[in-house]
């Protein structure tokens, strides 16, 4: 989502007391350069990417969940979570956390998207669905509940950033679905998405769309919205020669359409920076005006102040709710690895074969993200599947 010239950002030890605010301009300072610092032991090269063999086998034959019981519905989840050919795994995912005791009507899953780090991705797969339930056991309302939570995370991590604290390049976007499943009513799915992850629902063999990418299109609504805070937005072409290397051209079917998957791709990004609109995290698109910080280092257009009228990035998602009828197979929910290389349709056609070859979601999900990696999807790859049962 965001170019690689972001500043690097080694966490913090333990034992590290947290430094004072500054009381004139709060400017972000790494740990190595603070008073008292003592370097922890490196992370893990990839914090996230579960151990295993190649893409055909290992954690891929894990059985997966069992079936859920719920009012109208049974349902089953698994998910991969593979960094592909990039260094490091910025991708999180939230299978099916157990919900607290009364609140067992409302099963959440979630797809994360890291870039600049895996800072805000790791805390939106730690905290995220227990802000969600938080709110979700006062209001009994998934809708409000979720879009609470994206925005109270934000906030909780965009105060510690420009405190200096934690990363301020760091950012995630977020796609999370609510199954509602209680009471005397149809169950639904409830969507919340927050930037280029996706999520669709494969109804009788058919892709139904939970969520729409937010993008700085020329001439969208979004792209309307930065340029009112004062922000601009650049355009850039990339040819993904690197897709066409990455591909597996001997695979025929693959070797055959190679030349309509890899084409001029048209990219725009926010202060030439980040190519979405709405993030978890990313601190110098937030917050302005604001006293006491200095103004981000953007390549600013001539006769640009500095200045912006508001966030020129939000955290606020996008919720639709779609009721569940017989029929619905089941609900993919992908960060852009996948989206970037297979079309929803050519997703739902592939997972609705597997399935009614009897395989597992986790089973379906791994097949698909060794699909994406074949086709030369040059990003990390999340899918999780929800497979349903809907009553008549």
């Amino acid at each position: 989502c965001r170019k690689s010239s972001a500043r690097p950002f080694h966490g913090k030890t333990a034992a590290e007391p947290a430094p004072a605010p500054a009381a004139a301009a709060k400017k972000y300072v790494p740990p190595h350069l603070r008073a008292g610092y003592a370097p922890s032991p490196p992370p893990p090269a990839d914090a996230f990417e579960e151990t295993g063999d190649a893409i055909t086998g290992g954690f891929f034959a894990e059985e997966g969940s069992p079936w859920r019981t719920a009012p109208g519905l049974r349902f089953r989840s698994g998910s991969v979570c593979e960094k592909g050919i990039r260094r490091h795994n910025e991708d999180a995912c939230a299978d099916g956390p157990a919900p607290p005791a009364g609140l067992e009507g409302a099963a959440y899953f979630a797809v994360y998207d890291g870039h600049s780090g895996f800072d805000v991705a790791a805390r939106c797969r730690d905290e995220l669905h227990g802000l969600f339930y938080g709110e979700f056991g006062k209001s009994k309302d998934p809708a409000s509940a979720l879009e609470t939570s994206f925005l109270a995370l934000d906030a909780a991590y965009c105060a510690e950033a420009a405190r200096g604290d934690a990363s301020p390049d760091a950012g995630a976007t977020a796609l999370a679905l609510v199954l509602e499943c209680g009471g005397d009513s149809p169950p639904r799915a409830v969507v919340a998405n927050c930037g280029d992850c996706a999520c669709v629902l494969g109804r009788k063999g058919a892709p139904v769309p939970l969520s729409a990418p937010h993008a700085p299109a020329p001439g969208s609504s979004e792209a309307a919205r930065v340029e009112a805070a004062g922000g601009w937005v650049t355009a850039e072409t990339d040819l993904c020669v690197g897709r066409l290397h990455a591909m597996d051209l001997a695979d025929d079917e693959i070797f055959a359409d190679a030349h309509e998957r890899v084409r001029l791709n048209e990219i725009h990004r926010v202060c030439g920076e980040v190519a979405v609109t709405r993030a978890i995290g990313d601190v110098d698109f937030k917050g302005w005006p604001c006293d006491g910080r200095e103004s981000p280092c953007f390549a600013y257009p001539e006769g640009h102040d500095g200045s912006f009228a508001a966030d020129l990035l939000v955290a606020t998602p996008e919720v639709v709710a779609e009721a569940l009828r017989p029929g619905d197979a089941f609900l993919l929910l992908a960060t852009d690895g996948l989206w970037d290389v297979v079309a929803p349709a050519e997703a739902v056609a592939v997972a609705g074969r597997r399935f009614d070859a009897g395989d597992h979601p986790k089973a379906v999900a791994a097949h698909l993200v060794d699909r994406a990696l074949r086709l030369g999807s040059g990003d990390n790859v999340t899918v999780l599947l929800v497979q349903l049962e809907v009553a008549p």
